[in-house]
């Protein structure tokens, strides 16, 4: 009797590249994990793209051992790659959410309580389209504009039933990332990251549901850190 082997594929994207060690850094996005991988053909490293989408057997894969996947020129029945940490060993995301233009997700990667009374997020956007993603001027305070990405973004704490947005001076200019117009913007192949202030819930709120404007749905329960 022959026995079937099924490969569960995880479904990836590509964040950094390490011409120097022919690496890659990518994000296992059901989970959020990352995890770097070596190479081993120059020409097949050379094919990959930031922010392409991959697929690879990471659930068979262990630590220094080879693997397929589909990124690029690789040929996905051939082994291509080298495992260089565990899944999740290069660091830990908050989630990842397709965004309303095609082949862009948002990636949340922080979320902290800091000084102030005030928690921190971070996020980006990571185009794997063939298209530049143009955001909107928004939050231009007095002369010589400058913009956010923050404008839009809440975060709703459900036990306290409150919902807070964008720290501001006086009232007035946000406190957060601020772009000139032509940078207000992420290319193809591109990744571009950002960061605003919001007031902090209570303490003995420990997760919260972040809200970014374009993102296929909210970042619910997301664990605060201290």
């Amino acid at each position: 009797m022959c026995g079937i082997v099924v490969l569960f594929l995880a479904h990836c994207t590509i964040l950094e590249l390490d011409a120097k060690r022919q690496a890659i850094t990518a994000i296992e996005r059901a989970g959020g994990r990352l995890f770097t991988f070596s190479v081993k053909e120059a020409a097949v490293f050379k094919s990959a793209k930031r922010c392409e989408r991959f697929d690879a057997p990471l659930a068979q894969v262990q630590r220094d051992k080879t693997f397929a996947a589909d990124f690029g020129s690789a040929d996905p029945k051939k082994p291509c790659c080298t495992l260089t940490t565990e899944i999740g060993g290069a660091g830990q995301a908050l989630g990842v959410r397709a965004y309303e233009v095609e082949g862009v997700e948002v990636i949340l990667t922080e979320l902290k309580r800091t000084s102030g009374d005030t928690v921190t997020a971070r996020w980006q956007y990571c185009n794997g389209g063939k298209q530049p993603v143009e955001f909107k001027q928004e939050g231009c305070v007095g002369m010589g504009c400058t913009y956010t990405l923050a404008e839009g973004v809440e975060l709703l704490d459900g036990a306290t039933r409150m919902k807070h947005g964008v720290v501001r001076v006086e009232g007035r200019q946000a406190i957060a990332e601020r772009y000139t117009g032509d940078k207000l913007r992420v290319g193809p192949n591109q990744l571009l990251k950002t960061w605003a202030r919001f007031p902090a819930p209570p303490e003995s709120s420990t997760k919260i549901t972040v809200v970014i404007p374009g993102a296929s749905e909210p970042f619910e329960d997301v664990p605060i850190a201290k």
